[in-house]
């Protein structure tokens, strides 16, 4: 015989109703036990080399903000006029166990729509008998809006066409 699970669906729902409170209470009392969420934030200083293909004369503004609730820092915006470029080091934090951060970085060229990006990384530890803050650093390989869009002209061009 085929179990009724619909017959158990209002009972299961009439109890939730009953003893939300006690329910949500100690949902919250087993979280806040697990000890992974008691550790403090992670702090480093991330130094970021962008490499942007299909810069052109003018340049453009680049945006790096956080990618992700979990990381904090303060919003970067640089004026780009090389290919390379090394950037200023950022300090961020990092509020997941994980220590997971992550960067949105916002190509905007003039007259054309801004493109964005995201990379990641995980922030190290620090040192148990230091007090300095760890240093990363990450390469970025970026392609301007303007190469973007070229390149998803081009794509357009090669599908073949339907009969």
């Amino acid at each position: 015989m085929a179990p009724r699970l619909w017959m158990a669906r209002p009972v299961t729902a009439s109890l939730i109703k009953r003893y939300r409170s006690l329910i949500l209470a100690l949902m919250f009392l087993s979280l806040a036990s697990l000890p992974g969420l008691s550790q403090d934030a992670v702090v480093n200083k991330v130094t970021l080399e962008l490499q942007i293909q299909g810069l052109s004369k003018e340049g453009c503004i680049v945006e790096i903000t956080p990618g992700h609730p979990a990381c904090k820092f303060k919003k970067v915006r640089y004026k780009v006029e090389d290919s390379r470029v090394l950037l200023q080091p950022i300090e961020v934090t990092s509020l997941s166990i994980d220590r997971d951060c992550s960067f949105a970085i916002t190509i905007k060229e003039p007259g054309l729509p801004e493109h964005t990006i995201r990379r990641g990384l995980r922030l190290s530890k620090p040192a148990v008998d230091s007090a300095e803050k760890p240093e990363l650093k990450i390469t970025c390989h970026l392609a301007t809006p303007s190469q973007v869009q070229q390149a998803r002209n081009e794509t357009l061009d090669d599908k073949p066409k339907s009969r």
